[in-house]
């Protein structure tokens, strides 16, 4: 009974031992590999970066830790569109960008430099008779302990990184502060980009959260072009944000996924896809979402149509290339053409088969009327002329 005792103890001790064993394997094999977030494709983690553990005082000084690491981040970007707001048209040499045109939605920079330049991708350009400023205030007080990141070696501190690179989604720029960040202490008032009430920005919590340019960066400001929510571009909004499959089948939850970048991939920080010269081919890509091409287009994915006709000279002109609706609802020649149609209620130009009965619709019929007459009467005139010359011939 003794031995008997003690072999009972030792069993139960045996079992224990094996339970707490196994729950510790269990507890380690859960906390020793963290889940890795969705869409996480990033080698590194900005938010343990030494030099972005302090509290930035301007956007500028931000960008200057920035280029600790990204070393020619700055030179890339000064040679942008986004930055220079320049295009010279590679076929006719006309110079154009935002900066030499009057753009008949938003008039023109020059006078108005504070509010047009919010959504500069830089800080403190206030005067368009010189190029946008390559180096800005970078702000003072750095732990001693951590390496002062000024301009050095020719970096350009004056680059806006955040507006593309933030993920925190609390960075924005105010709406008259010629790019800069709205910072504590904030002016009555004081508005940003996209028309909302400004609120003080955290620059170290967004500089530690920069990762992949997301549709929120495009859109805060493409959305918002002209002055307000789809004012200029017609296809552009903010429902884009977070479109229904109705609204956009590449960028919705439950269609495609796309963001700007799928299409508009980037190199050295340079985008395809231009206003100025837009093309309907790309020569040079490889035609799949995300790949490298040179150019954005329909027909990366969808065909090698070229939009060409051999009897008649065609170009593409400032098409809607966003806001694509499913194949099953794109609209059709009649949703327009028609007495019920889209159009019905706008006044002031003539639609064709909008109302058939109209001054013009019925002057029209008549022409058509009278051409379809004249192809029939002389064709019929040539058939009767040629039976009788035939008979004279015999």
């Amino acid at each position: 009974m003794r031995y008997q005792r003690v072999l009972n103890g030792f069993a139960a001790g045996l079992a224990l031992l094996t339970l707490v064993v196994g729950a510790q394997a269990q507890q380690s094999t859960a906390t020793d590999a963290p889940e890795i977030p969705v869409g996480a494709s990033s080698t590194a983690d900005h938010s343990k970066f030494a030099i972005l553990q302090r509290d930035f005082t301007s956007g500028p000084e931000a960008t200057a830790a920035c280029l600790t690491c990204h070393t020619e981040a700055d030179d890339q970007m000064m040679h942008s569109i986004h930055f220079t707001w320049k295009f010279e048209n590679p076929k006719t040499g006309q110079l154009l960008g935002k900066r030499h045109v009057i753009n008949s939605f938003c008039g023109n920079v020059a006078g108005n430099e504070p509010r047009c330049t919010s959504c500069h991708a830089g800080y403190g350009w206030d005067d368009m008779s010189n190029p946008p400023p390559r180096q800005s205030t970078v702000g003072t007080g750095w732990d001693t302990t951590l390496p002062r990141p000024t301009p050095a070696n020719g970096q350009n501190n004056a680059v806006d990184c955040l507006a593309c690179h933030d993920r925190s989604g609390q960075y924005t720029k105010a709406a008259t502060l010629a790019g800069h960040p709205p910072l504590n202490p904030m002016p009555d008032g004081l508005k940003t980009i996209t028309g909302a009430k400004a609120w003080a920005v955290d620059l170290k919590r967004a500089a530690q959260s920069v990762g992949p340019t997301g549709r929120d960066n495009c859109g805060n400001c493409h959305f918002y072009g002209g002055g307000g929510d789809n004012v200029k571009h017609g296809d552009l909004s903010s429902v884009l944000y977070d479109p229904s499959k109705e609204v956009d089948v590449h960028m919705a939850a439950d269609g495609l996924k796309f963001t700007c970048s799928t299409c508009h991939v980037a190199d050295q920080h340079q985008w395809p896809g231009s206003r100025y010269d837009t093309m309907a081919t790309d020569p040079h890509g490889t035609g799949k979402p995300g790949a490298a091409r040179t150019t954005a287009t329909c027909e990366s994915c969808h065909s090698d149509y070229s939009g060409e006709y051999g009897f008649v000279d065609t170009r593409m002109y400032w098409p809607i290339a966003h806001m694509v609706a499913p194949a099953e609802k794109a609209l059709e020649c009649k949703d327009c053409h028609a007495e019920d149609g889209r159009l019905e209620g706008l006044d002031g130009f003539y639609m064709p088969g909008r109302n058939p009965v109209s001054t013009a619709g019925i002057f029209g019929i008549l022409l058509v009327l009278a051409a379809l007459l004249g192809g029939l009467g002389h064709g019929l005139l040539r058939l009767v002329s040629n039976k009788k010359q035939g008979k004279n011939h015999e």
